[in-house]
């Protein structure tokens, strides 16, 4: 250890993390669970800087894992990116992780997977791996049927032992079977000389600038361009305030996003934020998350897009709407970016029929069939 770093071959861990404190839904129970994310920052060869998380829940779930921010080549950011994530999973009263190493996957071999590895293949990452370990918190080493009498497929991995209190070890072992063994990858296939190889990106940069312009956006207000919803399917003031009230998908409340996106459509364009209060403070999407059917992020955003994309066309969807889930105030909103249409949009759900809605002013209104005619003779559809 120098300072307040840490030495793992190529890379240089920072230790000194802030923890932040939030809640990750878990799929087993359908529901949030309370816990920190306790953040290291990670720097290396090929001007790599980004972030490590160690998730510890309360209810004892933990695992490691890459973090959003990230700069350096796009291969690397691609293949850890929510990806080759580390468990450390209780074994009495310790903990354990396992330390294999990226392949090529199955079905695509462009995709790395986490496949069983053994003491010469580490060792070719990281010469003294086993006394970095062992000098931060690890406790034994070898493979699982040895160590705790494991049975089952994974029984030849190697597994290291870490008491309670483990320190570094947890985030040591996700450097040298991930991060090392990831960029040892990358350099073997840039040798090769695929230019894909010297593409470079900085999420890090882009996500201060997103954060900080939504920030921006949102303190200044709903306006005509700009609109806050509390939540995408169920009724955000009834969770609240009625304790009998179970979320569910309402269509009323659906059918009120899908008409402030063609209101921003038929006018000259706008931003839609789901998950935000009136006031501009941040809601999240964790009561939305548990509506959809995968019960992630992912299954949310893809949700999201065929709910619009099925009331005001797939065509038009794809052109002018642009979804994405960045971070506000500490919570994952939605940010629906609209773009003016080229021709009239009229809305269709279940419950509204070939209605026509404009944004005017800080609210998005229903013409009748005689106003919506004079509005799209005299509007002006280019963009």
């Amino acid at each position: 250890m120098e300072g307040n770093f840490l030495e793992i071959g190529v890379l240089r861990l920072e230790n000194r993390p802030n923890v932040m404190k939030g809640a990750w839904y878990q799929r087993n129970i359908r529901d949030f669970v309370d816990g920190t994310a306790t953040v290291y920052n990670i720097t290396g060869p090929h001007d790599i800087d980004g972030e490590i998380h160690y998730i510890q829940l309360d209810n004892g779930e933990r695992w490691v894992i890459m973090g959003e921010s990230f700069k350096g080549p796009k291969w690397i950011w691609q293949q850890t990116k929510e990806r080759l994530r580390m468990s450390v999973i209780p074994k009495g009263d310790n903990y354990a992780f396992d330390l294999p190493i990226p392949t090529p996957g199955n079905r695509n071999k462009d995709t790395y997977t986490m496949s069983c590895a053994s003491l010469e293949e580490l060792e070719g990452i990281l010469p003294d791996f086993s006394s970095i370990l062992m000098e931060n918190g690890v406790t034994k080493l070898g493979q699982r049927m040895e160590l705790f009498d494991d049975t089952s497929s994974r029984k030849r991995f190697l597994s290291a032992i870490i008491e309670q209190s483990e320190g570094l070890a947890p985030i040591i072992g996700f450097c040298i079977t991930r991060l090392l063994a990831i960029i040892k990858i990358y350099d073997e296939l840039r040798d090769e000389g695929d230019v894909e190889f010297t593409h470079m990106v900085d999420e890090r940069s882009a996500n201060i600038k997103k954060s900080d312009g939504i920030a921006d956006v949102i303190a200044a207000g709903e306006t005509a361009y700009v609109e806050f919803k509390p939540a995408i399917w169920y009724d955000y003031g009834r969770a609240v305030n009625d304790p009998n009230y179970k979320i569910k998908k309402e269509e009323n409340v659906s059918d009120n996003i899908v008409r402030t996106v063609a209101g921003f459509l038929n006018a000259e364009g706008g931003t839609l934020f789901i998950g935000v209060s009136d006031d501009g403070d941040a809601y999240g999407l964790e009561g939305d998350i548990k509506l959809t059917g995968r019960k992630d992020l992912d299954g949310l955003e893809n949700e999201l897009n065929q709910l619009i994309s099925s009331s005001v066309s797939k065509e038009i969807s794809a052109a002018k709407i642009r979804i994405s889930l960045p971070k506000f105030q500490g919570q994952t909103i939605a940010k629906v970016e609209v773009a003016k249409a080229n021709s009239p949009v009229f809305m269709q759900t279940s419950r509204l029929q070939n209605k026509f809605y404009v944004r005017i002013g800080n609210a998005t209104n229903t013409m009748s069939v005689e106003s919506a005619f004079n509005y799209i003779s005299q509007h002006d559809w280019s963009s």
